[in-house]
């Protein structure tokens, strides 16, 4: 494996980190295992330092419920933002939004983001212009 290359993380890694994350939540891990009506030495097992147990879905579920999670919360890695990533993860889930929409409400999306990008928005090109299934540009491409 490459130094660039991130290891994949299963999903049983991310289920623990969850979990050590809503115990960090509600106190410690101690605290969590009352509200589940597990002993610490069965929480110590699933979230640990060096844990034994995968968490399986009937627990994830528990978890989920008893922390007021939406179900599947566990699941899905959440990242704790760090200073300066914050507008990386808006920008990619603005991508995320906008290519689920289709062609009209993303032209009227970008009209919308364009008005609203103010003057000190620094700009290399005019904005593009959309309508319908012509795209205007004051600028044409250099061949």
């Amino acid at each position: 494996m490459s130094a660039t290359m991130q290891k994949v993380k299963t999903n049983a890694e991310i289920r623990r980190e969850n979990a050590r994350l809503l115990a960090n939540e509600v106190g410690q891990p101690a605290d969590l295992a009352r509200r589940l009506g597990m002993s610490d030495s069965q929480m110590g097992q699933l979230i640990g330092r060096n844990p034994v147990r995968n968490i399986g879905p009937r627990v994830a579920r528990r978890i989920e419920e008893v922390c007021g999670k939406p179900e599947g919360w566990l699941d899905v890695e959440h990242f704790e933002v760090e200073p300066g990533s914050l507008r990386d993860l808006q920008l990619q889930e603005a991508r995320r939004i906008l290519e689920g929409m289709s062609d009209a409400d993303l032209s009227q999306a970008l009209g919308w983001l364009q008005a609203h990008a103010g003057p000190t928005q620094a700009r290399e090109h005019a904005p593009i212009r959309f309508s319908g299934a012509h795209v205007a540009s004051k600028h044409r491409a250099v061949k």
